[in-house]
């Protein structure tokens, strides 16, 4: 009983919530460092090539946010393609430019460039870096092909430290041929997901940890929503 009435609150709150943000159209919100942040001046332009970028300014500070397209889809932050991006200044210290640059510090989330054979399931897999400085990254294959062993599904499991963006490493094991890129790193990543443009304004959800250069501080923006948002 005392889960259905728990349910039923989240359910209400939710919907509460949503209808919040449909009420404020247009509107960009999100948790800044754990701080209910919502623009009270907001802009949105689309450029030659199909971009777009977000302007949003609110007492706490500011957030921008660019893509390289406007159509639906997921835009991740963090990476070697920097026409994706995110950067936010916070009042309480102006002087901190936060980025989603290219920065050196432990693994968020890496791709398979190649799969290799031979490979089993396992967990705690060592690398060995191709490129990059970094060190220390173990994965578990969760996923191989049942023909060859080929790996076609991984997660981090220590996720090392002194990795970039664009860095390569092996996965030791099998025929050693299985590798992967860093796709992004803990202190810069994020996503930017539009879920709707009709041409006029734009629908979606973001998040990302953006990182100071001079002074290696951090910053991360969950639960964020842009609804309705006119594109001049």
């Amino acid at each position: 009983m005392k889960k259905i009435i728990l349910f039923l609150i989240l359910g209400v709150a939710f919907q509460s919530c949503q209808k919040e943000v449909e009420d404020s159209t247009p509107a960009f919100q999100a948790r800044l460092n754990n701080n209910f942040w919502k623009a009270t001046i907001l802009s949105a332009s689309k450029d030659a090539s199909g971009g777009l970028t977000f302007v949003a300014d609110s007492p706490l500070g500011s957030i921008v946010l660019k893509t390289n397209s406007s159509s639906a889809g997921t835009y991740t932050l963090g990476t070697t393609n920097q026409l994706n991006r995110a950067t936010c200044t916070l009042l309480t210290d102006p002087t901190k430019n936060y980025q989603t640059g290219i920065t050196q510090s432990a693994v968020n989330s890496v791709k398979i460039t190649s799969g290799g054979t031979g490979y089993l399931p396992a967990s705690l897999v060592a690398t060995n870096v191709l490129t990059g400085s970094g060190s220390g990254l173990k994965v578990n294959i969760t996923g191989v092909s049942t023909t060859i062993g080929s790996v076609n599904k991984v997660e981090v499991n220590v996720p090392g430290n002194g990795y970039k963006a664009g860095d390569n490493v092996r996965i030791t094991g099998g025929d050693n041929n299985a590798n992967l890129t860093v796709l992004n790193v803990a202190n810069s990543n994020g996503e930017v997901i539009i879920t709707k443009y009709d041409g006029l304004t734009v629908t979606g959800t973001f998040k990302f940890t953006a990182f100071d250069a001079p002074s290696g501080k951090t910053v991360w923006c969950r639960d964020g929503i842009f609804y309705k948002v006119p594109i001049n």
